[in-house]
């Protein structure tokens, strides 16, 4: 199936990390009906059809399955719904649901719509003295992975963080390891996790790693680990532990180094002693009270695991805003098994699926994106020891460390789990090092050594700034069946690249590009019906700078046009807009409103400002007195009401010719005098339109002729504006 992208849509059922949960939820057998059922409140005629269904189920055909499933739907949909009805209907979107008919298929409309259903009558059932809860959850959580994402990514230098933390670095991402006792790990590092028992041991018993490490580099981050878990969190409130917190956070308000610090993590599947979310949004707050009084410098953590207990959700554990300055997790990645097992039922919990350092790190990011928090990986791996062995650790971790901060920038900060915990062997060594090293050298997001930035990912899109020679692309696509979708790149219409594994990089030499208007494709294809292309126009201008615009065509009235290409390149350069339904009239006459519309940006534009909103009076209001605050035009000759008509030639360059710099207007082309015949050595414009001769910009009829009283077309504007700009 190709898969139909709605931009600006978002589904209805988007909850954010509304469904993190985890825990075993065994499918109770839904068929057939039994005569304990309440039949007697069932619509006549009902039976024919669910034991056709029934039987269908029983014979395993699909088609059958599907086709009398439907025909029972419809039979129901002419009545009013019932808590019996209800029951049926759950079992029908249920049964397509736990057999994965659509997502097989492919058809991933058809999925999330199934799903949709289900939670809707599993939700009524609940609300009408039943608990469907559980399947409600299921199926958010199955919403949450089912609709295919695809994305084209580049690095970009001119972003700047958008947080309020000393921690986090003005651009790019943190990466590190742990450094603890006998393991503490060589090799340089932008962040180094440290574990502080609270109940036994105090940050100042690791001054012998940790000062090594304050050099004002990077960040440290403390993780503050509750020992007895719930029955510690319970006793933080009452003071217990303040003397140590006391020692902990004076010491750390000693140091140079930005520290974040890590408190309680992963008290969402605490099993031993367990908390409820009050008890541990009380312990948060309080440690966040006495930080925020004694260690200022130190930036708060909350860092849930990425799945939870049973019917519960992280967000209820959230401390609130004003207590956190960033969201962390445990970003483990174990096992890639294929096998059935009972927790595959449950979507958070599969094995095959989220295996995956991207997809578990997903749904904490979405969650630290609604409330404006940076993100943490506060530590995570894979086993090498483990049933899938060394190479599917190296595999994993590689991914990590490629990929994560390409498809979420969010993520500034990474710690791997670099140690041996009770024989699970967690080391970066072997080829899991060399994969990392691999990964880490290749992705010019993370700051390495000796640095303090580095380059941020941002969507193809919003790229716009000026290039040293090449640009750093990256695409990433994820589908129900497929967390690792392989990329094509078509350069104008040219196969340049297919690289096979995430995070599907193709560095583009932009100093090879042409001046002006290049396609780039993106083609993805999951392997289970489902494909995708992101479409783009990259404009590169003559100083270098590249202008990348999504998905952009050629008018349909410019198709056999001869200012085409000029006309694309304008507009998708931003210069120039369409006039609707897919039209730019490059034959219309241009009206003075739009010559001052073009003056006012321009002049802007040079001048790094932006044309104020106007208020009230013509659509162009703001752009007219713009130009006339500016010098561009003189008011009193040339009234606001007066612009509605088509301009000259001569008034467009006089306009823009008082807007634009003059290294925009410096002589280009050797044009003697007497080159243009209607415009005389006493002419008043004489020295204005042999500057534009002179520029380039503009070069007049077959006989050079300027023919200044003339109006100029749309098209004809384009041009002008691509040679203005480098374009042309």
């Amino acid at each position: 199936m190709k898969e139909t992208r709605k931009r600006s849509a978002v589904r209805p059922w988007r909850r954010g990390l509304a469904g993190l949960v985890c825990a075993v939820m065994l499918a109770v057998g839904l068929f057939p009906v039994t005569a304990s059922a309440d039949t007697d409140n069932l619509p006549n005629g009902w039976w024919p059809y669910w034991e056709d269904y029934a039987d269908a189920v029983a014979s395993g055909n699909k088609d059958q399955i599907l086709k009398t499933g439907d025909a029972l739907v419809d039979f129901y949909s002419d009545y009013p719904m019932s808590v019996e009805i209800a029951d049926h209907l759950c079992r029908v979107y249920f049964e397509r649901l736990e057999s994965e008919y659509f997502e097989e298929a492919g058809d991933y409309d058809a999925a999330i719509d199934n799903t949709l259903k289900l939670r809707e009558v599993c939700q009524y059932l609940t609300d009408n003295g039943s608990d469907y809860k559980d399947i409600v959850i299921r199926c958010d959580a199955h919403l949450d992975v089912m609709e295919p994402m695809s994305e084209v990514y580049a690095v970009s230098y001119t972003q700047q963080s958008p947080y309020d933390s000393d921690a986090v670095a003005a651009s790019g991402s943190y990466y590190g390891s742990i450094f603890q006792g006998d393991l503490v790990t060589t090799g340089n590092y932008s962040v180094a996790a440290v574990y502080v028992e609270l109940e036994t041991e105090t940050a100042e018993k690791f001054d012998y790693i940790i000062d090594p490490l304050d050099t004002g580099d990077g960040i440290i981050q403390i993780n503050l680990n509750f020992l007895y878990q719930g029955d510690t969190a319970r006793k933080v409130p009452t003071g217990a532990y303040d003397d140590s917190l006391r020692t902990t956070l004076n010491y750390l308000n000693g140091l140079r180094t930005p520290v974040i610090m890590r408190v309680g993590a992963e008290m969402d599947i605490w099993e031993t002693w367990t908390v409820t979310p009050e008890e541990y949004i009380a312990a948060f707050r309080y440690i966040a009270d006495m930080t925020r009084q004694l260690a200022p410098n130190v930036e708060l953590v909350w860092s849930p695991n990425y799945t939870c207990r049973w019917n519960e959700t992280i967000d209820m554990y959230y401390p609130g805003d004003q207590y956190v300055d960033w969201v962390g997790l445990s970003l483990y990645f174990n096992y890639d098994s294929t096998t059935s097992t009972a927790w595959d039922w449950l979507e958070y919990s599969h094995l095959q699926r989220f295996a995956d350092p991207v997809e578990n790190a997903r749904r904490v990011v979405e969650f630290a994106k609604e409330h404006g928090k940076p993100v943490a990986a506060t530590e995570g791996g894979a086993i090498k020891n483990g049933t899938q062995g060394e190479s599917y650790a190296a595999r994993q971790a590689a991914k990590m460390y490629s990929t994560l901060t390409m498809v979420f920038p969010e993520v500034k900060s990474i710690v791997y789990f670099d140690r041996l915990q009770d024989g699970n062997d967690y080391r970066m060594a072997g080829s899991v090092l060399s994969a990392v090293e691999s990964a880490v050298s290749g992705n010019p997001s993370l700051i390495k050594p000796g640095q303090d930035t580095a380059g941020t990912y941002i969507p193809l899109s919003q790229f716009n700034e000026q290039t040293d020679g090449q640009m750093v692309l990256g695409a990433y696509a994820r589908t129900y069946y497929n967390f690792n979708v392989n990329a094509s790149y078509y350069l104008d219409g040219v196969n340049v690249a297919n690289p096979t594994s995430a995070p599907n990089q193709y560095v583009l030499n932009t100093a090879a590009l042409s001046t002006g208007s290049h396609t780039l494709r993106v083609d993805f294809n999951d392997g289970h019906g489902w494909t995708d292309s992101r479409e783009y126009r990259l404009v590169k201008a003559a100083d270098g700078t590249v202008t990348v615009r999504e998905g952009a065509q050629a008018f349909s009235d410019t198709v056999s046009h001869w200012g085409r290409s000029f006309i694309t390149t304008a507009s998708d350069a931003g210069l120039m807009a369409g006039v609707g339904d897919g039209k730019f009239d490059p034959d219309g006459s241009l009206n003075v409103s739009q010559v001052l519309v073009l003056a006012a940006n321009a002049h802007a534009r040079a001048a790094g400002a932006a044309v104020p909103a106007g208020s009230g009076g013509y659509w162009y209001q703001g752009f007219y007195d713009y130009c006339a605050d500016n010098g561009i035009i003189d008011a009193g000759q040339l009234p606001a009401a007066q612009c509605e008509r088509p301009a000259t030639r001569m008034e467009m360059i006089s306009i823009l010719d008082r807007a634009l710099p003059d290294s925009q207007l410096s002589p280009r082309v050797d044009i003697p005098e007497g080159y243009i015949p209607d415009v005389s050595a006493d002419d008043p414009d004489h020295d204005l339109v042999y500057r534009w001769y002179r520029a380039g910009i503009i070069a007049g009829g077959s006989d050079h002729s300027f023919n200044g009283d003339t109006g100029i077309t749309r098209a004809e504007v384009a041009v002008i504006l691509c040679q203005l700009n480098g374009l042309a």
